[in-house]
């Protein structure tokens, strides 16, 4: 049954990648063809996030099995990956260059996939996990948090410095590199490291200087990859590690989608400082509840 949902969440992803690679050739100047490539893209990229959806959880259960990997090693590993392809769009650009390197890239799963389908028949073993709901409300409210803190930055991006995919991703890529470096992060209490990135939000500001801003989102994401595995330590009633860190990433997906619309009419009637300002106040909040609140599955 793994097997099955790995594999065909894989050429699903695999089908999302290369739609998007063929409507790319079907762009137009007039607007028709403009609302026909975007719903294109969209439905494409639906494809592609139900395949990554659906093959998420049994791919990482062969790999640790297989490979005897951790599940710490395993997210680093995924993480640094990001940070790759957060580089390949600062430095692809146009963005359709980025689709065939994006392709040639999945490939080397089907060779793991094709060695895991010949591997013995043997089928993986499953724990039994209780069903509970998918999401918690703690891992929530950080995706409310962060989705508002990439909806502001997407925002500053494009009105302050013009919206260059340069720069953007820059900031991506920095943060993506400080996500990759969790393991170098001291242990501290979960609510001072909420606590501590509201201060480097505030110190990007103050000091507009490009390579320390570079710097401190390096820093903002190493003390959110050290957020992450503290949530799903104590996730513990949610079964096994690739369980719990899907359910923090439901989690933080329906939160992110929440938390960028609401960022999204602030900017657009409150202004950015605003905005800023309700980024920070909801970190505050956070630090607040995980101080005062243990995990509830």
């Amino acid at each position: 049954m793994n097997l099955g949902f790995r594999r065909s969440g894989y050429w699903l992803q695999l089908l999302g990648v290369s739609l998007l690679l063929i409507c790319s050739f079907f762009y137009g100047q007039s607007q028709i063809a403009k609302i026909a490539l975007i719903i294109a893209s969209f439905l494409t990229i639906f494809v592609h996030g139900i395949g990554q959806e659906v093959s998420n959880i049994p791919l990482q259960k062969s790999i640790m099995a297989s490979s005897g990997v951790s599940m710490r090693r395993l997210q680093i590993g995924q993480e640094i990956g990001v940070l790759l392809g957060n580089l390949m769009t600062a430095i692809l650009f146009p963005a359709v260059r980025q689709f065939i390197p994006a392709l040639a890239l999945m490939f080397p799963m089907a060779h793991f996939l094709h060695r895991s389908s010949q591997a013995s028949g043997v089928q993986e073993a499953s724990t039994p996990v209780k069903k509970k709901s998918e999401s918690n409300s703690l891992c929530l409210m950080q995706g409310v948090v962060l989705g508002s803190l990439f909806g502001m930055l997407a925002l500053w991006v494009r009105e302050i410095d013009g919206g260059k995919c340069f720069d953007f991703a820059m900031v991506l890529v920095a943060y993506a590199v400080g996500r990759s470096l969790v393991a170098f992060v001291p242990k501290m209490q979960a609510s001072l490291r909420y606590i501590l990135i509201v201060f480097l939000l505030v110190s990007i500001e103050l000091i507009p200087i490009p390579v320390i801003s570079i710097l401190m989102f390096s820093v903002i994401g190493a003390l959110v990859g050290a957020s992450d595995f503290s949530l799903v330590e104590r996730l513990e009633s949610f079964g096994d590690l690739p369980s719990r860190w899907q359910v923090l990433q439901n989690s933080s997906a329906l939160g992110g989608l929440v938390g960028s619309f609401v960022l999204g009419i602030i900017c657009e009637v409150l202004g950015l400082n605003v905005a800023l300002f309700a980024v920070c106040f909801g970190f505050v909040v956070l630090a607040f509840a995980v101080s005062r609140k243990s995990l509830m599955a």
